[in-house]
Parts: structure tokens; C-alpha cells; sequence
């Protein structure tokens, strides 16, 4: 199988490249980025053809998936769904690592993916990506599944990359839609609600975590149904991040509609990023991690009963921990989708193109832990 791996000269890309190589779950690599100085500093680590490829035109996007059998797209969520459109024209299986602004859109793409023969696997890196995989596993130990709450702690500095910066601002800025999913449909909430306590592994610890904008409130209601009454998502960064994050939205700066000052028009959040990029503030001392803490809630026999997973990382990974924690998903369900193990064709969120089992193992081979309480 040739895969082409979109966006692999990026943080989360160099890792998905590097780590498919290292499977050898292909028999050919393209390494496909738009930083040609990227891609030549790549390809003297990866065995792989590097690809120049810029633009988001169909033409174009197809032009680079020529005799592509599998798309890994580790751009950004801009680009999801027309790169998604072109794999499904050009007839090549595709993955990515999600975006809630696109799943509506994607999951539309079933009939289109289906007649064309091709699995489209969205949402497929840490979270969402195997949060939905463990989430799964957990409703095939309980006979009813009632709650659904998945947690994340991201602690890295603010601005490592443009793409993590966006992450960030996006999770917890006015104007980005995200909800909850309760009582039968998706239900709107606000940046910094829904605090809650979560215990993860050392050395983070207690965090407090907030409702985040993640596709797994619209894909795990339609793959579970039956008598599920709530799913939320929510995520954490550095505290001293979030306090930070918090006066910031507060004071009007993460917006995005222009303001006039001295003459100008510019809109806070374009401010606030170039000042960020510009000069990203770090943190050497404190360690990296993206841990993930999945607990969901039903019925076993008839008892309540609660499987709580954690998912953590060797901290020895340093600052490539929030790449590669985003990047082993990813090359797990890629090699699952070469070994042609994926669940059916059309489009398919992880909790139903993979089995949960057989994806865990290799999350684990590749060095992530996965720890697990509750009813077996």
C-alpha cells in the first residue's frame, strides 16, 4: 500500500511519518508538506518521497494523491474537508486527526465514501481518536451504557507550533462553537464551563478541566445509542495557562472581530497570535505531558457500574510528547486501515472502523500505557 502523509513536515506529522516508517506498515511513504525546508530535513530522517503540496483547490489536492492507495492528513482542521473531498474522488482510503467544524460535514460524505469503496476514518489522534476507542472498549464491559465523560490534560507551553497555538485558542475562545451532548441532542455551552475534578497519572495529578469543542460529542450518541443520556469532553492545560487564557478572554482579547485602534482595524486574536509566535513564552522546567482520563458510566447485570481508562506517556518523551501522543493513534488505526482491518467502507468515526482490542495493543507497543478499573 502507498500512503501519502499530508502535512508531514508539522509537529504531529513528523511524528505520524516517523513512526509509520518505523512499522513498516506501508510498502511506499510520500511525504507531502508545503515547507519544502521542512520536508528536506524530514527526508534525511524518514524513509520516505518528499512531495511538495500546496493549495487547498480540488485540482491540486488530487494531483498529489495520484496512485495514493491511503491519506494520512495531519493538516490543519482548515483543510479537512476538502482534502476528505479529493480522497474520495481520487479513490484512496483517508484518515485524520478530527475537527468538530468539519465532522457534520464528513459524516455527509458516507453514500459518496461508500460508492467509491474507500473507508474515511475521522477523528483518529489522542482526542478524539483513542478517547472514542476507549470509550468502546468500556461499552462492551457494560450491558447499557449511561455517561460518557472524557477528560484531557495538555501540558505544554502555549505556543510550540502555529497548530498547537490554534489549538489552544480554539478550545477556549468565545465564538467557537461546542456542546455537550445530553438528553437526546447536542446542547450549546460556553469557554470554561462544566469545571470538574479529574485525577490523572503522576505527575500531573488533580486537574480541574472545562468543556472543550471535540467531535466526540457528535460521533459517540450515533455509534452507541440505546439509553445514553449525556457525552462531554473537556480538556486542560498548564493551570498557570488557563488562568492566563481565561483574564485574556475576559478582556476581550481572544476575539475575532476587528477593532479600530490608532487608525487600524485588527482583530484581537490575529494581535494576540502574532505577539505569541513572535516571542513564544516557555516553560524549560516543567514537564510535557498529554494524558487522557475516559470514564463511562451504565449497567452490568443490574447494577450501576463505572470503567474508568487512563492513557499516559513515558514524560522521558520531553516536548515530543503532545506530537507523538496525537501521532500514535493515528499510526495505529494507518496501519490497521493497510492491513485492510478496518470495520466496512463510507465514513467511520474510530469507535466503529477499528476493533478496540487490536487497536490497544498497538497503542501499546508503541509506548503508550493504558490502565483500566471496573467491571471485565
Amino acid at each position: 500500500m502507498r500512503a501519502l502523509v499530508l502535512g508531514a513536515a508539522g509537529v504531529v506529522g513528523r511524528e505520524v511519518a516517523a513512526g509509520l516508517a518505523a512499522e513498516g506498515a506501508v510498502d511506499a511513504l510520500v511525504l507531502g508538506d508545503v515547507d519544502a525546508s521542512g520536508l528536506r530535513s524530514l527526508a534525511r530522517e524518514v524513509d520516505g518521497t518528499p512531495r511538495r503540496v500546496g493549495g487547498s483547490d480540488q485540482r491540486s489536492l488530487r494531483a498529489a494523491m495520484r496512485g495514493a492507495d491511503l491519506v494520512v492528513n495531519c493538516t490543519t482542521y482548515h483543510l479537512g474537508l476538502a482534502v476528505t473531498r479529493a480522497a474520495i474522488a481520487s479513490g484512496a482510503h483517508y484518515l485524520d486527526l478530527g475537527g468538530l467544524y468539519n465532522t457534520p460535514k464528513q459524516m455527509a460524505l458516507d453514500r459518496e465514501a461508500r460508492r467509491a469503496g474507500v473507508a474515511v476514518v475521522i477523528g483518529c489522534g489522542a482526542t478524539p481518536g483513542l478517547s472514542n476507542v476507549l470509550v468502546r472498549r468500556a461499552a462492551d464491559r457494560l450491558d447499557a451504557v449511561r455517561e460518557v465523560h472524557i477528560s484531557f490534560a495538555s501540558h505544554r507551553d502555549l505556543a510550540p507550533s502555529p497548530g498547537l497555538l490554534d489549538t489552544i485558542l480554539d478550545e477556549f475562545r468565545p465564538g467557537v462553537p461546542r456542546f455537550v451532548w445530553r438528553a437526546g441532542r447536542l446542547r450549546p455551552v460556553s469557554p470554561f464551563d462544566g469545571a470538574r475534578r479529574v485525577r490523572f497519572p503522576p505527575p500531573l495529578g488533580m486537574q480541574e478541566v472545562y468543556y472543550v469543542p471535540h467531535s466526540e460529542t457528535y460521533t459517540i450518541p450515533r455509534s452507541l445509542r440505546g439509553e445514553l443520556r449525556e457525552v462531554a469532553v473537556r480538556g486542560t492545560w498548564r493551570p498557570e495557562d488557563m488562568r492566563t487564557l481565561a483574564s485574556l478572554s475576559r478582556l476581550g482579547l481572544t476575539g475575532d472581530q476587528p477593532v479600530r485602534a490608532e487608525g487600524a482595524s485588527v482583530a484581537p486574536l490575529a494581535l494576540l497570535r502574532a505577539l505569541l509566535l513572535a516571542d513564544p513564552p516557555t516553560e524549560p522546567d516543567l514537564p510535557w505531558a498529554f494524558f487522557l482520563h475516559v470514564e463511562v458510566t451504565g449497567v452490568r447485570g443490574r447494577r450501576k457500574a463505572t470503567v474508568v481508562q487512563r492513557a499516559s506517556h513515558p514524560i522521558s518523551w520531553g516536548r515530543r510528547a503532545t506530537g507523538r501522543m496525537t501521532a500514535v493513534p493515528a499510526v495505529v488505526g494507518a496501519g490497521e486501515m493497510a492491513r485492510g482491518a478496518v470495520r466496512g467502507t463510507g465514513v467511520l468515526p474510530p469507535e466503529r472502523a477499528f476493533d478496540p482490542l487490536a487497536f490497544l495493543r498497538g497503542v501499546r507497543r508503541l509506548g503508550v500505557t493504558v490502565t483500566s478499573s471496573g467491571p471485565r
